[in-house]
């Protein structure tokens, strides 16, 4: 089994090494080839752009499709991402791949590191990332999209344990967060019969 991990740091892997990376994790895991296309900083845009090249390099059975975050920190609006967000879904489809959507991580404000506090404002982004992850559950849902909910179990993680046990900096997760991250993968291909 061939999946193409599309996103920004969350799946590259900042600030972990790339071993305890979710797409490693998972790539032993599943005994998969994970091709990890993740790029710090990038946005939807972005991850629309390199799209069909990425799929035409590694050739997947599964592009699992994981953005939005940073067009909410930088642009304060998350219209433009359901647009680009549709646009890779059905492009990958249209190339012969089965597109999995990865719901957003939530924003720990507690553990949030000053250079990113200057940058975001928390208040609008929690706002507009829990209207995201409505949309992605309702877009999901009327084309048959499966999704993959990161956001739920990281949001309730976060009420049940010491939240710098799962974060870096309050929006990127540390080595535990990871493996949380590779197991919820794992968990979705097995439902789907694939062996353990």
């Amino acid at each position: 089994m061939k999946l193409l991990a599309l996103g920004d740091s969350l799946t590259a892997g900042y600030g972990v090494l790339k071993r305890t990376a979710w797409t490693s994790q998972a790539a032993q895991a599943l005994g998969a080839a994970v091709f990890n296309r993740g790029i710090c900083g990038d946005t939807t845009a972005g991850m629309l752009a390199r799209l069909y090249r990425e799929i035409s390099e590694t050739q997947p059975e599964y592009v699992l499709i994981w953005g939005g975050s940073n067009d909410i920190f930088l642009c304060h609006d998350c219209s433009c991402t359901k647009g680009n967000i549709a646009a890779m879904v059905q492009q990958s489809v249209f190339y012969g791949v089965k597109p999995i959507l990865i719901t957003p991580l939530p924003v720990e404000r507690y553990s949030m590191k000053t250079q990113w506090e200057k940058l975001i404002d928390l208040q609008k982004a929690e706002e507009l990332i829990a209207q995201y992850v409505t949309w992605i559950f309702d877009y999901s849902e009327s084309f048959q999209i499966p999704v993959i909910d990161c956001f739920h179990t990281f949001s309730t993680k976060i009420k049940d344990q010491d939240v710098s046990s799962l974060y870096l900096d309050g929006i990127h997760p540390n080595d535990q967060g990871h493996q949380i991250i590779a197991e919820q993968i794992c968990n979705f291909f097995y439902s789907m019969g694939s062996e353990k």
